[in-house]
């Protein structure tokens, strides 16, 4: 028992000369990409909860098919990252440094840097820089306007749409369609992905396409959308809902004139995408969404789109480049 005591007080001895200081903790956790924006106050709480683990070699962190314990930062050494013996012979094995990071992680975080460029009486803007895993990905430019109802008002008429339930449904479309074997099974494939991601609008396609024999069209179409369920009576929400339905099947109308398919011909890139909103409205209520390419050239294409309520009101508008990404 006496030598079972002192080997295990050699190895508590080994370990904590092995442990890094805390210090050295937070400098290498605000150097990690996935927590570099957070504040030293946030690193320092994030600190007090890092397990050091020390491990030997011929240890093993973390087999294949397991989630190990959490996310896995390299303090100091070096790890190897093992094949399978299911594997392609070969192939050089990835080393793992200092800094270098691995494992199971519910979400990876997105930063927002915000940019008060303007705060006026009537107007305010700002600019928004989104990061993550330290790689810039996205930028907005938002304006935002106090509510003004004085002064002219005028609007082009909305056009001619049969109502919503005189349409097919998105699913029902999907559905149809992704079991049909006269479609290109790339295609399928394409609209299957679509269906699994349960779309959270409810969605009728005025015109659409024929997908077993592709013909070139207009690049115009209209699409009845709303969102499913009950919204509240947030403004905020109503807008994020719309701009979200926004990017739906608004670049694959610029494909039309040249009789391509997602997943078979093109794969559209959003490359800018701009709304501006004129009015208040429902996004749980019925809206018209009309789209048209009037060009396409050099790799990049210009769509533009509006809302309009069942009454003839134009709600928003949005304009988007996009690259077509043709194979």
């Amino acid at each position: 028992m006496a030598q079972d005591k002192l080997e295990e007080e050699r190895r508590s001895s080994e370990l904590g000369d092995q442990l890094t200081s805390q210090e050295e903790v937070l400098e290498l956790l605000g150097s990690n990409p996935l927590l570099e924006q957070l504040p030293r106050s946030s690193l320092m709480l994030i600190a007090k909860k890092v397990k050091q683990i020390v491990f030997g070699p011929g240890d093993y962190i973390a087999r294949e098919g397991e989630q190990g314990e959490g996310l896995y930062i390299i303090m100091s050494g070096e790890a190897e990252v093992s094949f399978s013996t299911n594997a392609a012979l070969g192939q050089a094995l990835p080393i793992l440094k200092k800094g270098d990071f691995f494992g199971y992680v519910v979400t990876v975080p997105v930063y927002y840097q915000i940019e008060r460029v303007r705060d006026g009486y009537t107007f305010a803007a700002r600019h928004v820089i989104a990061r993550q895993k330290g790689q810039q990905i996205f930028i907005l430019n938002a304006s935002f306007q106090k509510p003004n109802e004085d002064g002219p008002e005028h609007q082009l008429p909305m056009p001619l749409a049969p109502n919503p339930d005189q349409v097919l449904s998105f699913e029902a479309d999907f559905d149809k369609s992704v079991v049909d074997p006269r479609i290109h099974p790339n295609h399928r494939r394409a609209l299957a992905i679509r269906l699994v991601q349960q779309l959270p609008l409810d969605v009728r396609l005025c015109n659409p396409r024929n997908r077993v024999h592709p013909k070139r069209m207009e690049p115009r179409e209209k699409v009845w959308v709303r969102a499913r369920g009950k919204l509240s009576d947030d403004q905020g929400l109503h807008r994020c809902v719309a701009a979200y339905a926004s990017d739906f099947y608004f670049l694959l109308v610029g494909l039309r004139p040249h009789a391509l398919l997602l997943g078979v011909h093109a794969i559209p890139l959003s490359l800018d995408h701009s709304l501006w909103f004129h009015k208040s409205f429902r996004a749980d209520e019925w809206l018209l969404f009309t789209i048209e390419s009037p060009r396409l050239s050099n790799a990049r294409g210009l769509v533009f789109g509006h809302f309009y309520t069942q009454s003839g009101e134009r709600q928003h508008s949005h304009g988007s480049f996009f690259s077509p990404e043709t194979s």
